[in-house]
């Protein structure tokens, strides 16, 4: 069983060229977050795994799917730090999902965590 993600119920955004400005109204705290950010974060309103959301930018980007699936890791790994995203634990408690927010780091920069490959 994968790893499950969606993005936190707290979060605004506004597109602004080919990027997104992203607020988390629960922290007060903004980011900026490329095209490829952009596109994960869409995809995450609902629950998603690493696999699906590499899938989405190798159908969408020209990249590989090894650096697709870096850079979609590197992403989510940013964003669950800063509260942008929620994981859900492949382990299931009494046939319940438990969502985790796991908070650890503050001073993160989710903008350019990936590149359109192009």
């Amino acid at each position: 069983m994968s790893w499950r993600y969606r993005r936190h119920p707290a979060l605004c955004y506004t597109v602004v060229g080919r990027e997104a400005v992203v607020l988390h109204l629960a922290t007060r705290r903004y980011f900026t977050v490329s095209e490829t950010g952009l596109d994960i974060l869409e995809a995450l309103q609902a629950e998603e795994t690493a696999e699906t959301l590499t899938a989405l930018l190798v159908a969408r980007y020209d990249v590989t799917p090894q650096a697709a699936a870096e850079s979609v890791q590197a992403f989510l790994d940013r964003c669950v730090g800063s509260e942008l995203v929620l994981v859900e634990s492949p382990t299931r408690v009494d046939h319940h999902a438990v969502l985790v927010p796991t908070p650890i780091a503050r001073d993160i920069s989710a903008s350019r965590a990936l590149s359109s490959g192009g």
